[in-house]
């Protein structure tokens, strides 16, 4: 019984042996690994060039493998041909022509097609069925009059000309020429920002999408399908009109909590935040002409998020979410005798942005505070409540100097007391890794031991 007991022992060090070593292999490099998590996001622009089987001459002839297997699973999908293609062989302009299902097993539900202004030349029935953003303000006459038009089919292409795609959201150009509207956002970030100018022109409107067309269907594309990970929008001074639905969360925008709603904005339509449900509060910086009224222009029911029929009441309801109306603060930067700091229009609920440090003859400039002088207020986590004055705190050059060099005297005592040879630099990361798997062993043979003693009683 001894001699099993001895085996016994003896077995479970060995064992342990082995843990330790494993350890020391495994866990050891884990520590210093960097982890990467990669998510799949549902809305992708495919524009890269090496996504495209692109000829010397520039003719487009079809997909690469690797731009279909990129273009592969995706719900939002907007196709950019590169700037080199000046044309493209007859029925591959497109993936429902050109590559007939050779696109792999895509689950992509919208697909769109942005053609740039190098594009000189379309053969008849280039596209059909299909949604496409043109760069050009008209149809250059290279391109054949039929080339958005497939005769055996009964929807014709949705096309829109004066085109701009920037920073993942396309913007269309008005009839007159003299502005842009927001058309369709293919950016799925938590903060998506909308350009206030595009050619020195400017972004007047928010559009609630397009018209969808693709082979077995006809039917509205809203501005922000699938984008379901925006949780803020932060809309330009620039915009005039919002129009109705536009940041409808019918397949999108199931993340927005909160926005801002510039002064600028002097129409607005229907329910433009139908079921964002996570929409508590918006906050809008016109002021409020009365309570539970709508400034003029906008519609009385722009902020529904949900609407039903009460059938014992008998009348339609609606549930709207919390509005700030005049939600604008102003910060003042008093520099005590510096150099002059602009003030700052700070929403409620929202951070101050620190400015540029300010300047003082025989100062230096240490933070800004608002009633302790001894308190630095922080710009990154103090959300702005009310107007608020910050006031710059200054210490004389002289002293600044004084307290330099303590610290400076302080530093070099305490470096003195610690310095590290090179040696133990190496040494001190190998015996910690290593410490680490033994004392993970012994762990272990701790535990075995107790196992053993039992087994003994």
């Amino acid at each position: 019984m001894q001699k099993k007991s001895i085996f016994t022992i003896l077995g479970v060090m060995l064992a342990v042996v082995v843990a330790s070593l494993t350890m020391v292999f495994a866990v050891g490099p884990m520590v210093s690994a960097d982890s990467d998590v990669s998510t799949q996001s549902r809305v992708i622009v495919m524009d890269e060039e090496r996504y495209f089987d692109i000829d010397e001459n520039g003719i487009f002839h079809g997909y690469t493998e690797e731009g279909k297997a990129y273009s592969d699973g995706y719900n939002k999908l907007l196709v950019v041909f590169p700037d080199t293609v000046t044309s493209s062989c007859d029925g591959y302009a497109q993936a429902g022509n050109g590559v007939g299902g050779g696109w792999g097993s895509q689950n992509y539900s919208e697909i769109f097609y942005f053609i740039p202004n190098s594009v000189s030349y379309l053969d008849s029935d280039s596209f059909s069925d299909s949604t496409v953003f043109c760069e050009a303000t008209e149809k250059p006459e290279g391109w054949d009059d039929c080339w958005d038009v497939d005769p055996n089919s009964d929807y014709p292409c949705a096309t829109y000309f004066g085109c701009v795609l920037c920073d993942g959201i396309v913007y269309g150009i008005s009839d007159d020429g003299l502005s842009y509207s927001v058309l369709a956002c293919f950016k799925n970030e938590d903060t998506v920002t909308i350009q206030d100018t595009i050619d020195g022109k400017p972004v007047t409107a928010i559009c609630s999408g397009v018209q969808y067309m693709s082979p077995f269907a006809q039917r509205y594309a809203y501005l922000f399908d699938y984008c379901d990970k925006i949780s803020g929008i932060d809309i330009p001074d620039s915009i005039t009109n919002i129009y109705g639905y536009a940041f409808y969360n019918r397949s999108g925008l199931s993340s927005l909590n909160s926005i801002i709603i510039p002064d600028s904005v002097i129409d607005v339509g229907y329910g433009i935040f139908k079921d964002c449900s996570k929409l508590t509060k918006v906050y809008c910086e016109t002021e409020n002409p009365a309570p539970n009224i709508a400034p003029d222009g906008w519609s009385d029911y722009w902020n529904a998020v949900r609407s039903y029929y009460a059938q014992e009441e008998n009348e339609p309801k609606y549930e709207f979410p919390d509005v700030i109306w005049n939600c604008n603060r102003t910060i003042t930067f008093n520099t005590d005798g510096g150099s002059v700091v602009e003030d700052q229009k700070v929403c409620v609920d929202h951070y101050a942005v620190a400015p540029e440090n300010p300047t003082r003859e025989n100062y230096v400039f240490q933070y800004w505070y608002t009633t302790d002088e001894n308190t630095p207020f922080d710009f990154e986590h103090e959300q702005v409540i009310d107007n608020m004055t910050l006031t710059a705190k200054w210490e004389p050059v002289a002293s600044q100097n004084n307290e330099n060099q303590n610290n400076n005297e302080v530093a070099n005592n305490e470096t003195s007391n610690n310095v590290i040879s090179s040696d133990e630099k190496k040494f001190n990361p190998v015996m910690a890794w290593i410490g680490g798997g033994i004392a993970a062993g012994l762990g272990l043979l701790g535990t075995a031991a107790i196992v053993v003693t039992k087994r003994r009683k």
